[in-house]
């Protein structure tokens, strides 16, 4: 389901770039193809040869191309992905993986040693590594190893952040994204020309929509990792070079970044500021007001209860 959305961006839009970040850039064309060699490698490593019921498959990457590619080739290959981050405490990664019951794992070799510190005991996990990839066009045959997902399957399980107790998964379906995403590029006008930051980890739920509207629209998704040093004084600058158009983030990012600014943006692209997850202040609204001062075409969306 999820899928076949991005697939018509591939072929409506084959050479235009769909991800670029500090560490790579990747058109619609090459993302497809990564996808497809993940799908594949995930069928070939399968220890039971087989994807007739959907499974629960870690992924793990250091680059959020990877990451990204290898999340849209669980979803082809009709597995529910469970993303992990390579700064969780080892108890919470070996945590996810039993409750799970994760049997793979997609990683790159920086990870590998951290995935299997993790593995539980009496706990088999197969990795799969980006290094170990099947060759390119080996997917040619993909559409008879692989299983077509319902509109209500599994495509994502995220983990809460056990604050309250021990983790607990969170399953969204197909429709339950679909339905998201949709509703938030109706209101919102996303098109193809637009320019999306994806500024969260991709443990949190925030991420699935930026990640997939963007994908499912024909735009190009920009990641930026924020624990970088000094991003957050690069910021203005990214910003006005990427040519961004949508920043969607949690109130206390953009309230952080905000703080950190002593002039006024001028920002010409910027069309939406997007604040979710978490309730935004009055003074937030002001901050934007004044700030964004010279950006008049540019709007508040508050996303939240």
């Amino acid at each position: 389901m999820i899928f076949k959305r991005f697939e018509q961006q591939v072929t409506q839009n084959p050479g235009k770039i769909a991800i670029k970040s500090q560490t790579g850039t990747l058109t619609y064309r090459d993302l497809y193809t990564r996808a497809l060699d993940i799908s594949f490698s995930i069928f070939s490593f399968s220890t039971d040869n087989t994807v007739d019921s959907p499974g629960n498959i870690g992924v793990l990457m250091n680059q959020p191309e990877d990451m990204i590619a290898a999340i849209l080739g669980i979803l082809h290959s009709g597995h529910i992905y469970v993303p992990l981050v390579n700064d969780f405490p080892l108890k919470r990664l070996t945590y996810i993986l039993d409750h799970a019951d994760i049997s793979i794992v997609v990683t790159d070799e920086t990870n590998r040693n951290l995935v299997l510190n993790a593995i539980p005991e009496d706990h088999p996990v197969q990795l799969v590594l980006l290094n170990d990839l099947i060759s390119p066009h080996s997917h040619k045959n993909h559409k008879q190893k692989t299983r077509e997902p319902f509109t209500d399957s599994g495509a994502s399980l995220l983990y809460t952040s056990g604050s309250t107790g021990s983790p607990k998964g969170v399953l969204q379906t197909h429709r339950n994204i679909l339905y998201f995403i949709d509703r938030y590029k109706e209101n919102v006008g996303i098109t193809a020309a637009d320019r999306l930051t994806l500024l969260a980890s991709f443990s949190h739920d925030v991420t699935l929509l930026d990640m997939y509207v963007s994908l499912t629209s024909g735009s190009t998704l920009l990641p930026l990792d924020l624990k970088e040093d000094g991003v957050f004084q690069a910021l203005p600058q990214w910003l006005k070079e990427e040519e961004v158009t949508i920043w969607h983030s949690v109130p206390t990012v953009f309230r952080y970044f905000t703080s950190t600014l002593v002039e006024v943006l001028e920002l010409p692209a910027m069309r939406c500021i997007v604040l979710g997850g978490e309730a935004a202040t009055i003074n937030d609204i002001e901050n934007f007001k004044n700030l964004f001062r010279h950006s008049p075409l540019c709007q508040l969306y508050l996303l939240y209860g």
